[in-house]
């Protein structure tokens, strides 16, 4: 029994001792799936989103797994939660977020709380973004838009010109724009409603569009230097509430300018106006998903590029079929092979001398051929091919060298 109690003593110390070199990690107890969703929770109240994410998580992701093991999680449970949100009726974006959610959460306990060795929703796949059709205002409604603002005409150019969402114009203060950045200025986008972060968690720097900066500077004289932000609550002075109803404003904004608006359009729209704008005028799809803030090109392609027939049409027009003439540089120029059999008396195809035949390019190939000179040991290719003999060395026919 001593021996037996030294052995367990001696392996418990050599485990510490690998612990402390990082050699082995230090054995954690397994925790429920329930106390795993109160510690995460915890962990992303920085997030602006907390309230979506806390809903996710009490609703439907701690009531599915309830008191089960975090390490007894199994994909299949992962699956019937995915299921569940299906059955419900739920949308297949919604679902999307909270696989996502849900992945996110035993990943906090595989890397930060080290309960578990291996991710159960890793084995699952990803779903994929659905497709969704976005819809833009043309020129002239945004300039309607625009002129029938009156006091709210910087807020539309701002949201309008730097894609910012809801929160992140209410939390702008005039500190995160800085004038002597760029040719124009920059704006810093670091806060959404009352948090210290972005949707995203990230900060990121939208550069001033040119036509943006001196309304942004008539808009600051007349707010005064004693205001600390660029949209107060006209009630309060201070930061506007989550509950700003912003698409009622710009409907209200849009009767007045006899715009109508499309179905199911609300003040995010013009953010994706922004993104779609961008990428159109540009077609840089990275820096257009920097300058919105996501995390991937995906999200920026899938839901906030915009299928502009127009644009397609100018895209297209910008090439074109041209036989026998120059284009400009900036159209593609597609030569057509000349074949007198198909050319007819078409006006571009007149002209063009014809293809000369297989037949005469072989035997002009051939008089070629024959009137050049052969090159140095041709001869003896043509001797040693019909007689078998080896070539001679070149040193056993050259002449002697004088001394």
């Amino acid at each position: 029994m001593e021996a037996e109690a030294e052995r367990l003593v001696h392996e418990k110390a050599m485990r510490a001792e690998r612990v402390r070199a990082g050699l082995e990690k230090m054995p954690v107890a397994p925790i429920s799936c329930a106390e795993l969703m109160e510690k995460y929770e915890a962990a992303c109240q920085h997030l602006a989103s907390i309230k979506i994410v806390r809903s996710q998580l009490r609703r439907w992701i701690a009531p599915h797994f309830g008191k089960k093991l975090v390490t007894q999680v199994t994909p299949a449970d992962c699956e019937a939660l995915m299921q569940k949100s299906r059955d419900a009726g739920q949308a297949e974006t919604t679902t999307r977020v909270l696989y996502i959610r849900a992945r996110h959460a035993f990943e906090y306990a595989r890397k930060k709380l080290l309960v578990i060795e291996r991710n159960p929703w890793a084995a699952l796949s990803h779903p994929p973004l659905p497709r969704r059709s976005v819809t833009v205002l043309r020129p002239e409604q945004i300039a309607a838009l625009i002129a029938a603002a009156g006091p709210w005409r910087p807020l539309l150019l701002v949201a309008i010109l730097t894609g910012m969402r809801r929160g992140e114009l209410a939390a702008l203060r005039w500190e995160d724009i800085d004038w002597s950045a760029g040719a124009n200025g920059v704006i810093h986008v670091r806060r959404s409603w009352g948090r210290d972060t972005t949707k995203g968690g990230k900060e990121r720097v939208v550069p001033v569009h040119p036509q943006l900066r001196p309304e942004l500077e008539a808009h600051q004289r007349k707010a005064g230097a004693s205001q600390e932000l660029v949209f107060p609550s006209s009630r309060s002075g201070g930061m506007r509430h989550s509950a700003w109803p912003a698409t009622a404003l710009l409907r209200n904004i849009a009767a007045r300018a006899g715009v109508v608006l499309p179905e199911r359009y609300t003040f995010h729209g013009l953010r994706k106006q922004f993104g779609s704008l961008v990428h159109q005028a540009t077609g840089d799809l990275v820096a257009t998903q920097r300058l919105l803030g996501h995390s991937t090109p995906q999200i920026t392609a899938a839901v906030y590029l915009s299928t502009d027939v127009a644009h397609l049409e100018h895209q297209m027009g910008r090439f074109r079929l041209v036989a026998g003439e120059h284009t400009p540089s900036t159209q593609a120029t597609v030569q057509v092979a000349p074949v007198r059999e198909a050319a007819g008396n078409h006006p571009q195809l007149q002209g063009i001398p014809a293809m000369p035949a297989l037949e005469s390019a072989a035997s002009d190939s051939r008089r070629d051929s024959a009137a050049r000179p052969s090159p140095p040991g041709a001869a003896w290719r043509r001797t040693r091919c019909a007689t078998g003999l080896p070539r001679p060395r070149w040193s056993a026919c050259a002449p002697p060298r004088s001394t």
